[in-house]
């Protein structure tokens, strides 16, 4: 089980490759092909990392009967730094990376969070403070995070 609980897109009803696949460590299903297939059908989103991603629509799969709020709720997580759960930015993914220099402190580090933009960069950042920080920081129009 990974170190960021069971409560992941790789367990959840909505991953369609629970559906295409079945459940990929019960049914020793290539792992590669599960990781492929990861799609949360809800959003309509590739999850690159199912076993290490998270959203408050976490539904077991197995548990039996019908889900009863098919609608995203909040935003998608991944394990940032230290094993603590971080927003994505919008459909992008924070990945931990080595050897970065913080695009808000400028301190080198290493070991950080590297994160896609819309704008097709990427920035990285030395905390998990300093990402979310960024992430949810003020616009001078007054916009949503970066992707939104």
């Amino acid at each position: 089980m990974p170190n960021g609980g069971s409560d992941n897109c790789g367990n959840c009803f909505y991953n369609k490759a629970q559906s295409e696949i079945g459940r990929a460590f019960d049914r020793c299903t290539d792992h590669e092909q599960f990781v492929k297939a990861s799609l949360c059908t809800i959003r309509n989103t590739n999850i690159p990392d199912p076993f290490y991603t998270y959203c408050r629509n976490f539904y077991p799969q197995g548990r039996g009967g019908q889900p009863k709020h098919p609608t995203a709720v909040g935003a998608i997580h991944a394990l940032g730094l230290n094993h603590q759960r971080i927003p994505w930015n919008g459909v992008y993914p924070p990945m931990l990376v080595d050897n970065i220099k913080c695009a808000v402190c400028g301190a080198s580090s290493h070991s950080g969070i590297r994160v896609e933009t819309v704008h097709g960069r990427f920035e990285t950042f030395c905390s998990n403070e300093h990402y979310v920080g960024w992430l949810f920081r003020p616009k001078n129009n007054g916009s949503l995070p970066d992707s939104e």
